[in-house]
């Protein structure tokens, strides 16, 4: 299965109970959603799709100003979105899943792939022939637009696929783990794989920018590159050590790839060379490119764009990636969130709208919060740390004389109480203010 973490962020829910919409939960920050995305592909400047964690699959009509979610029921995770137009295309992920859409994604159906070990990556070249790839190197094939998928390639080794692309309807490449590589120019009839490569490494993305030009990237910083169509594969120093997560190649020269630590490596000379700049403090999953403009999605929902070739970079996704740690509402309209490194974020208008206030002492972590009403509140974490507001926006901090971590407060009337620990020596404490 295609590499997966798991990190905690800043999420707020809200949960709806209404006569036609019974316990649903939109997101209200971070937006358009929190959830780690994997993969995002463009069909031109406009219309954009991007997929990720518990089927997360997310869609924008407006070049990627704004997104909304077209799918948030499920729990499998959907690695991989190949569109053909503005209107068709499919989807696929954990378990064999195969998502198919004739209007724009506002409606997935399943398609059966008959299969249950996750899927990958998946491809398409016209409306009626397609490929998807993943676990124990399985490669399906499909004719009729997904009505029916054989299976062309499959091993027993816990080895996997993890990208598969296709120059036209008979040449096609995959890549996986193990340092595989699959070539195909019959339409998958036949593929023939091999290890390329010297050092240890799994291939995670392929590209080609022309017949002739192509770049494959892995772990370790792994790159190879070729310059006749695949005959013959050599390594390039990428100059990193980090992961490569994907990789995409505009023309013979120009090209991209973006990895974990938030790093985004581009080529002027057909991947002999690579430069390498960190645009976020996420890891970078997947790059999409129509012209010279670029989209980047990854870890916690981060969506950045940029309009002049990756010189500069605007981000599309707003809202704290911090760990939200605890949430106390005095009212339908009023909420504080407590966190991680000095969070804390309120809402006056029922979560429509969440504004960062500034913590005395930001680099401490709260774990706890209580409001008595809508402008008392205390919030409580690392080294005894006690916060106070009076007005529902300006915080202090009160003396505890305890290096405990407090993690949980509580009023009622005017006595509160506060409990924490010590996890070096197990040791409980209750704090009490009449």
């Amino acid at each position: 299965m295609k590499r997966n973490s798991r990190q905690y962020a800043c999420i707020i829910l809200l949960f709806s109970i209404c006569p036609t919409v019974v316990g649903q939960w939109n997101w209200q920050t971070p937006l358009p959603q929190g959830n780690n995305l994997l993969h995002v592909q463009f069909v031109d400047g406009t219309f954009g799709w991007a997929s990720g964690e518990y089927g997360t699959v997310l869609h924008t009509s407006t070049g990627g100003s704004t997104w909304y979610e077209q799918e948030y029921a499920r729990t499998d995770n959907v690695l991989s979105v190949s569109m053909i137009s503005g209107d068709v295309g499919w989807a696929a992920g954990d378990n064999g899943i195969i998502l198919y859409t004739t209007d724009n994604g506002d409606t997935w159906s399943e398609q059966s792939s008959g299969i249950t070990s996750g899927l990958n990556a998946i491809t398409f070249v016209d409306p009626a022939n397609g490929w998807a790839a993943g676990d124990n190197e399985i490669i399906l094939h499909t004719t009729d637009g997904g009505l029916t998928w054989n299976v062309q390639h499959q091993s027993v080794t816990p080895s996997s696929i993890n990208d598969i692309k296709f120059l036209n309807a008979a040449e096609g490449w995959g890549v996986g783990s193990n340092r595989s590589v699959f070539h195909t120019t019959d339409s998958g009839a036949t593929w023939i794989s091999q290890q390329l490569g010297t050092t240890p490494a799994y291939y995670s993305s392929i590209s080609f920018g022309s017949a002739s030009v192509g770049c494959i990237v892995g772990s370790n910083g792994a790159i190879l590159r070729t310059s006749n169509g695949g005959l013959t594969w050599i390594n390039a120093s990428s100059g990193v050590g980090a992961i490569l997560n994907d990789v995409s190649l505009e023309s013979a020269t120009v090209g991209w790839a973006v990895a974990d630590g938030g790093l985004l490596l581009k080529t002027t000379d057909g991947g002999a060379s690579w430069s390498n700049t960190t645009i976020a403090g996420d890891g970078l999953s997947s790059v999409s490119r129509f012209g010279t403009t670029l989209w980047i999605v990854g870890e916690y929902g981060v969506i950045l764009k940029s309009t002049d070739g990756g010189n500069s970079w605007n981000r599309l996704d707003t809202e704290s990636r911090l760990s939200a740690n605890w949430i106390d509402a005095p009212s339908l309209s009023a909420g504080t969130v407590v966190g991680q490194d000095g969070l804390i974020l309120r809402t006056t208008d029922g979560g429509a709208s969440w504004a960062q206030q500034a913590s005395p002492v930001p680099s401490v972590s709260c774990y706890g919060v209580k409001f008595t009403d809508r402008y008392h509140g205390w919030a409580v974490g690392d080294e005894g740390t006690i916060l106070r507001t009076t007005n529902g926006g300006t915080w202090t901090v009160q003396p505890s004389n305890v290096s405990h971590f407090l993690f949980g407060v509580t009023f009622a009337g005017t006595s509160g109480w506060i409990v924490g620990g010590e996890f070096s020596f197990y040791t409980g404490i209750i704090l009490h203010s009449s």
